[in-house]
């Protein structure tokens, strides 16, 4: 009878540790099934899942093409300022054979100095014909009336005769650059009657205006 307990309590503790093995390994190949379920889960997850998402940045939109700055057209040339006109002067009347010296009556002289008193004063130099006592006479008065209206007068020794020495002669250097006073002092005699002539002598100084009282 004890051997017969013995070997049922034998049986039983060996059929509890059959069953408790049994549990363990039931247990194990649970455990075992589930890592092999969580290893495969994992396995076929995307990468770099269950990290944090970052949302796609949007692309960044095109640059704006450079805006052309139309080229700025050159300034138009300013128009020329136009110059003033010089004031008109009295027109040089055209060389001409001088006309034959009239007497100088008072009338004229009266006439010559008034006109010569309103004008520009200057310096006129004053010869006559060689061996014309009456062209050196008319020569002496007419340094007189000029000398009367304010005009300063230089005496030079007589002239050598010239092609058409009849008359009064005005002469300069140069037309372009002739004394200033020339021009009024031509007009006094014009307008007085003496019609002198006018001539160019590149003998003379630039400066220089000078009358010749020629023969009758």
């Amino acid at each position: 009878m004890s051997n017969w307990w013995y070997e049922l309590s034998s049986l039983v503790r060996q059929n509890a540790w059959a069953q408790v093995l049994s549990v363990l390994l039931l247990v194990l190949a649970i455990g075992t099934i589930i890592l092999a379920v969580k290893k495969s889960s994992r396995n076929a997850a995307p990468k770099g899942q269950g990290a944090r998402s970052v949302p796609p940045q949007a692309p960044a939109p095109p640059a704006a093409p450079a805006a052309r700055v139309p080229a700025t057209p050159a300034a138009p040339a300013a128009p020329a300022t136009p110059v003033a006109p010089a004031a008109p002067e009295p027109a040089r009347p055209a060389a001409e054979a001088a006309a034959p010296r009239p007497p100088m009556t008072p009338d004229i002289r009266s006439r010559l100095l008034a006109l010569l008193q309103a004008r520009p004063k200057g310096t006129v130099n004053l010869t006559s014909m060689q061996g014309d006592a009456d062209a050196q006479a008319a020569c002496a008065e007419l340094a007189t009336v000029l000398a009367a209206a304010g005009w300063e007068t230089v005496r030079l020794g007589p002239m050598a005769e010239f092609p058409g020495s009849r008359g009064f002669h005005f002469m300069i250097k140069n037309a372009a650059a002739e004394p200033e006073h020339t021009k009024f002092i031509i007009h006094a005699f014009i307008e007085a009657g003496l019609k002198p002539s006018t001539e160019l002598n590149q003998a003379l100084r630039d400066d220089m205006l000078l009358l010749v009282g020629g023969h009758r």
